[in-house]
């Protein structure tokens, strides 16, 4: 039968009220999958697709506030990894086996999975370590899920600058959108602005590919590489991951945070909002989960505006502080008191906007 939303149970009034992080959709065992939530709804569809009347758990747990109720898509995570099983044509790296407790994690059916439970719709992935410099598995899961995945491939510091710019030019023919920089890979002594990053860079700029740059030990060891790139190639889109790890040792590294926020003046610089346990004060807590970081990411949204922050979970790595779905919520968890249209550019827009449309 078809009833009126206003006849429908509490659980299913629910649903129309919250909604979810994406209008007209809710998810179930099998996926994110449509509903028309406009009207009438039959009270069978609904009560399967909902498990019964139930809303899914990272869902029911999220408290939206008015502006944060309405969001016109699913997520897109801009920050994951996946790497093969070691196996056969997709070997590891020499010495970078996946920890023994994420390994089966990291393989792209099971990422699939925690995407369609948690209303991901597509994401980035970032070469991980594992695979190094061989990026097969990588353009394989591309290939095979391209309405799901683009990729960032990872740059080889070593090689000469013809070499790096020609290995970007065959990364964007493949559905690569993106480079990241590791500056811990780089020849010792090295800065990442020298002769072969810098050419790399401007390189990429050149092909519409962003720069991703980890700044794992610190994001103030590297600031003034990053601000000499960024200014004297200002069509190279720069990406800080994991909003520059702002968290050393245990402590905020209060300098380096401020000098983050300076770089708003360069407007071809973005923020990735993810990885959050890593800058957290914090164990994992499901109630509220990383206050801390909820903060700070209010302060760099503020800074910055919506259109150039976006948000990423660093999967798999957060399996173990609070799962994956408990981290991508906590964007809604935090009420960041922003507008409706800047909640739906760190969720979805700002990641389009740098790596294109996922079609």
């Amino acid at each position: 039968s078809v009833l009126p939303m206003a006849k429908l149970p509490f659980a299913a009034a629910a649903l129309a009220a919250v909604l979810v992080p994406c209008r007209g959709f809710v998810h179930g065992g099998s996926g994110c999958r449509r509903l028309d939530l406009v009207g009438a709804v039959s009270r069978r569809s609904l009560l399967q697709t909902t498990g019964g009347g139930l809303l899914p758990g990272p869902l029911r747990r999220v408290g939206l506030d008015a502006s944060q109720r309405e969001t016109p898509d699913l997520l897109i995570d801009s920050h994951v990894h996946v790497w093969s099983n070691g196996e056969g044509a997709f070997p590891y790296a020499e010495g970078q086996e996946p920890d023994e407790d994420i390994r089966e994690l990291g393989l792209v059916e099971t990422l699939l999975q925690k995407m369609d439970d948690s209303c991901v719709s597509s994401a980035l992935i970032v070469q991980p370590i594992n695979h190094k410099f061989d990026h097969s598995y990588l353009l394989k899961v591309i290939k095979d899920h391209p309405t799901r995945f683009k990729g960032m491939c990872l740059l080889d510091p070593n090689q000469s600058q013809p070499q790096a710019c020609s290995f970007l030019s065959k990364m964007a023919t493949s559905g690569i959108v993106g480079v990241r920089f590791n500056p811990y890979l780089w020849p010792e002594g090295e800065k990442i602005n020298n002769e072969v990053g810098a050419a790399a860079f401007e390189k990429a700029g050149d092909l519409g590919m962003a720069v991703g740059i980890m700044c794992f030990k610190g994001f103030g060891l590297h600031a003034a590489e990053i601000e000499d790139l960024v200014a004297r190639f200002p069509n190279t889109k720069c990406i800080i991951d994991h909003m520059g790890f702002y968290r050393q040792n245990g402590v905020v590294a209060e300098e380096d945070f401020e000098r983050l926020l300076e770089l708003e003046r360069f407007p071809n610089v973005y923020i990735k909002a993810s990885a959050f346990f890593r800058n957290s004060q914090y164990d994992w807590s499901g109630e509220v989960g990383y206050p801390d970081v909820g903060r700070r990411l209010k302060r760099i949204i503020d800074t910055f505006g919506g259109s150039r922050v976006m948000l990423g979970s660093d999967y798999p790595f957060v399996h173990l502080h609070g799962g994956y779905s408990g981290n991508l919520m906590l964007a809604y968890h935090w009420k960041l008191d922003i507008s409706s249209e800047t909640f739906q550019m760190l969720i979805r827009g700002t990641a389009e906007s740098v790596f294109g449309e996922w079609k």
